[in-house]
């Protein structure tokens, strides 16, 4: 069918046009795989809608107050583990732990 057929569904049509200008817009980005076109979110833009979600449905305090938990959180097992960080924990699950030792340190990493 030709482009533009009336009998060809719109969504086909306007798809790659669709994408591409989303593209443009910075919405999206591209990977090429295979002699194919990947699209795939703008992780930044994602990031700062989510941030706005954020401002827009809470207040400072509480957000604030979350940020506190968090720091708690972390600093918490930064000393149980003796880590600086979560990279530095992921490397410490290997096959010399039990398996539950594995679990809580994972869960720990993906909190």
């Amino acid at each position: 069918m030709p482009r533009g057929s009336p009998n060809r569904p719109r969504s086909t049509q306007d798809g790659p046009e669709v994408s591409q200008k989303f593209v443009v817009d910075g919405r999206l980005r591209t990977v090429e795989r295979s002699r194919t076109t990947r699209y795939y979110p703008n992780p930044r833009r994602q990031f700062f809608a989510e941030l706005e979600e954020l401002a827009a449905t809470h207040t400072k305090a509480e957000l604030t107050d979350e940020l506190i938990a968090m720091s708690e959180r972390i600093e918490a097992w930064q000393e149980t583990y003796e880590v600086a960080d979560a990279g530095e924990l992921r490397t410490m699950l290997d096959e010399s732990l039990s398996v539950g030792e594995r679990r809580k340190r994972e869960r720990v990493v993906d909190d």
